[in-house]
């Protein structure tokens, strides 16, 4: 079984860092998907529930949507400012 190298800052070795960035974006998409399935067929609950039509609830699809989508924009630009910078 090979060694493997520590990073720079000895928090975890290169491919377990690697394996966990993947594991964490699986599981932050599998979410995304979940909820907007969740919303999607709640949809026809909340139409009667709020007495609207349902092109005015599907705003909420939307809504949540924009909102998860802020969400990984801001977990991009986060993970650049703290992020290891590395050169070639």
């Amino acid at each position: 079984m090979p060694h493997e190298a520590a990073t720079p800052d000895g928090w975890l070795p290169t491919s377990s860092r690697n394996s966990l960035t993947l594991l964490v974006s699986i599981f932050g998409n599998s979410i995304d998907f979940v909820d907007a399935s969740i919303v999607n067929v709640a949809l026809p609950t909340i139409q009667l529930d709020l007495a609207g039509p349902l092109s005015a609830v599907q705003w909420l699809s939307s809504a949540c949507l924009l909102a998860l989508a802020s969400l990984v924009v801001g977990g991009g630009v986060l993970s650049d400012r703290l992020g290891t910078i590395t050169n070639p």
